[in-house]
């Protein structure tokens, strides 16, 4: 029978497939299929577990991601905040040295008024002194 022994064909093995077809395999043929069965399972656990773990490992870093960026808005922001502040400083430097130079200003010219006047004063004295002793 197509050069095949009677124990060949006793051997053989009858399944059914994943269609419901019947298939007839010999054992060492059905040995093989079995063992790459198990190792294509097993290999199916593993890129499960590989799967696992890179979306644990993708989640982590997009967290680590997320708070840089938040990191990084915060530095820019108090970055901003610093150099205004120094904006801010200088501004006010500026007018409380405009406002210095106009009291200083003001200080001269009442400096200035007081020294009229106590001239003015003394001369008036003068004068009084002039007329009681005319009399």
């Amino acid at each position: 029978m197509n050069g095949q022994t009677m124990d060949e064909e006793e051997n053989r093995i009858v399944m059914f497939d994943d269609m419901q077809q019947a298939r007839i395999y010999p054992p060492d043929r059905f040995n093989e299929g079995v063992a790459l069965q198990e190792q294509a399972s097993g290999f199916v656990d593993k890129l499960q577990n590989f799967q696992t773990v890179v979306t644990s490992v993708v989640s982590a870093v997009e967290q680590q991601g997320t708070q840089i960026d938040q990191q990084k808005l915060k530095a820019i922001g108090l970055r901003l905040k610093v150099k205004g502040e120094a904006e801010i400083r200088k501004r006010k430097e500026a007018e409380l040295r405009l406002r210095v130079k106009e009291k200083q200003m003001e200080l001269d010219r009442y400096v200035a008024q007081h020294n009229y006047l106590r001239k003015v004063e003394q001369e008036q004295r003068q004068l009084i002194e002039r007329l009681s002793f005319t009399d």
